[in-house]
């Protein structure tokens, strides 16, 4: 069981006793304590942030952000400003898409996914226009210019992945990965598409030419170095493995071997899986906890995720096989109680870069970390 650090600033240690001999040289290369101090120890804590109820998920590039506004009714997608870290400012907002639950950031376009997540003869699935990804020119943040549309049959969009001239969309309703030739991100064009052995695909990460795709009893990861022709390598059934019902929801690389897998349902742990064995070699932050992690990033050396109503948690991967926490942020201050259904309040997802980590809230909207020590 690992221990869950607090998010304050750590103690720091007294100084050393002051030296009585006759030796003042200002010279300190000699100082004990200059050799023994260490580093000082990795901290997260919170610089800024601004309100958007019903936010989800977060992504940028350079100072620039965009959060999903998932749930919130007049906000669809947020495009903000954070390079001042303390004072993040409102650019621009885009209304009346529907629930964007995820967002995402690359070369200067915006991606949008749209998911209806509603049932027929309501007023959101009446409301519905179809239209599962919208790409946004951001040469402007103040004033994003509506690219192109992707509509049926991949009309509801989960997740999404942009890298290179590819663009990957998580299909609910196909049950499938389709993937886009965005080289002019203007017209968008199928190029291939992937679907998992168990239907429920849900959330996919690219690393190189590897696609790592989340579905409901497992996790795949695909050669999609030919994104015409996507083709499976390796499919771990976890639910198969575990004997239980599972969600899988979210698998990120570490390295080569290890993969971080969250599964979201009561009480879901962050879990490292080896790929060459198949088989589960370690998971993180066990206990009795109720709540479930939802999405597990790997950003510059460190394991970040996403843990609802447990806010951020950061792990130092020195060893990818058993990642140590390093150092946690609560998002979601209220006591809450264990219920029948996993709670999705809280932190739904990140982004780090540069020394900052940016939350994307359903309670609070966009919050801004920063990294100290470590």
């Amino acid at each position: 069981m690992l221990l869950l650090l607090g998010c304050t600033a750590p103690v720091t240690p007294p100084p050393p006793a002051a030296d009585t001999s006759a030796d003042t040289s200002a010279d300190t290369s000699a100082d004990p304590a200059a050799d023994t101090a260490g580093p000082a120890p990795y901290t997260l804590s919170l610089a800024g942030e601004l309100p958007l109820g019903g936010a989800m998920d977060v992504w940028g590039e350079g100072d620039t952000v965009v959060l999903a506004g998932g749930l919130n009714r007049d906000t669809s997608v947020l495009i903000a400003d954070i390079s001042d870290p303390a004072n993040p400012a409102t650019l621009a907002t885009v209304s009346g898409l529907g629930q964007v639950r995820d967002v995402e950031l690359h070369a200067g376009v915006l991606y949008a996914a749209s998911d209806c997540n509603c049932q027929p003869d309501t007023p959101d699935f009446d409301a519905w226009d179809q239209v599962g990804v919208r790409l946004y020119d951001l040469a402007d943040p103040t004033a994003p210019r509506l690219l192109a549309t992707i509509g049926a049959p991949t009309a509801s969009v989960h997740n999404l992945t942009v890298s290179g001239a590819v663009l990957y969309a998580t299909s609910m309703l196909e049950n499938a990965v389709v993937l886009f030739d965005v080289t002019d991100p203007a017209h968008p064009v199928e190029s291939g598409r992937w679907a998992p052995p168990d239907g429920g695909v849900h959330d996919q990460t690219l690393v190189g030419d590897r696609l790592y795709v989340a579905h409901g009893t497992g996790f795949s990861v695909v050669d999609v170095s030919d994104p015409t022709a996507p083709g499976t390598v390796q499919t771990v059934p976890v639910a198969l493995l575990d004997g239980a019902y599972t969600n899988v929801h979210n698998v990120w690389p570490i390295d080569a071997e290890h993969v971080a897998v969250t599964q979201e349902k009561i009480g879901g742990k962050l879990e490292v899986w080896d790929l060459a064995t198949s088989t589960r070699v370690a998971t993180l932050v066990d206990g009795d906890e109720p709540n479930c992690a939802h999405t597990a990033y790997v950003f510059d050396g460190r394991l970040y995720v996403a843990w609802y109503l447990d806010g951020v948690r950061a792990f130092d991967l020195a060893d990818p096989a058993a990642p140590t926490l390093a150092a946690a942020y609560d998002t979601f201050a209220a006591a809450t109680t264990a219920g029948d259904k996993p709670d999705i309040r809280g932190a739904w997802g990140l982004w780090a870069s540069a020394g900052r980590v940016v939350v994307g809230d359903t309670e609070r909207g966009l919050v801004v970390l920063t990294e100290g020590g470590g």
